[in-house]
């Protein structure tokens, strides 16, 4: 029995029987996920010629922008609408990045040969977000128990994780709450890595969607979390991550990473933390 993961890069055997019946199904399922696999290949393939496609226009938009605003004769009522134009740009070139950033870890164009430590690793997120935090008023608390090392993993998408995780965290919390970062090794040697907000919370309806990629979770947080878990479910999927999600509405979030005991470096003694 072959083990495999979507998407596919190698066509099964076929079944060995003489029965026409069971011949011809195999060839139909055959037939049905070749096309499923081409399909995919396709709407990856788009997704990042299109994403190049783009950065091209908008850099010459940009540009083109910017050295209008350096005429002379552009009054500031014109300057303030060219800025605004600006704005939207940026926008659009960080959603196009994002997209990139995706097709890549899509296309594998990732190596996966560094070994990483999650707490100076989340140190040194935690001081990058630091003004973000305390403009809200929010009580920060990292607790890794016990601290430790994963191998075979790219650092720059861990990082990102990481830091969108965190990043959500603030964003969607309320003024004067609270995050909480905690690591703790499970049972099955792996270990479970969870931010946990007081923020708004996420509807059970919208639960099974915030992992789509432009799907909004609810207009009870906004813009909805969009993009930014779309790149962590990407990333979380090429390192064999697994994500849940706990949420209850006005009272909080907690976003769990379980890292396989494959990316483990340092063993730790099970005790009281065990989950």
């Amino acid at each position: 029995i072959l083990s495999r993961k979507f998407p596919f890069t190698e066509t099964p055997p076929p079944v060995r029987t003489s029965t026409s019946d069971f011949l011809y199904l195999d060839a139909s399922l055959t037939n049905l996920e070749t096309q499923v696999r081409q399909a995919f290949e396709k709407d990856r393939e788009f997704t990042s010629n299109a994403s190049h496609e783009l950065m091209t226009p908008i850099g010459i938009l940009q540009n083109k922008l910017e050295n209008l605003m350096l005429e002379e004769d552009v009054n500031e009522n014109i300057q303030e609408k060219i800025q605004g134009m600006m704005a939207t740009l940026d926008r659009l070139k960080k959603i196009v990045r994002i997209l990139l950033l995706i097709s890549r870890i899509d296309n594998s164009q990732f190596l996966r040969t560094d070994e990483v430590e999650l707490e100076p690793l989340l140190a040194e997120i935690g001081e990058e977000l630091a003004d973000q935090a305390e403009a809200r008023n929010l009580q920060v608390s990292v607790n890794l128990d016990p601290p430790v090392r994963l191998h075979a993993v790219n650092r720059e998408l861990i990082f990102q994780c990481l830091f969108n995780f965190w990043h959500n965290a603030i964003r969607y919390n309320r003024d004067g709450g609270s995050i909480r970062i905690a690591g703790r090794r499970a049972i099955d040697g792996s270990y479970v890595l969870s931010f946990a907000d007081s923020g708004a919370g996420i509807a059970a309806s919208a639960l099974p969607h915030i992992f789509h990629r432009f799907r909004r979770a609810g207009e009870n947080i906004g813009e909805g979390y969009g993009l930014g878990l779309s790149i962590v479910k990407s990333i979380a999927d090429y390192h064999g991550i697994g994500i849940d999600v706990e949420s209850v509405p006005e009272k909080g979030s907690r976003f769990s990473l379980r890292f396989p005991a494959g990316l483990i470096m340092i063993p730790v003694n099970r005790g009281e933390n065990d989950l």
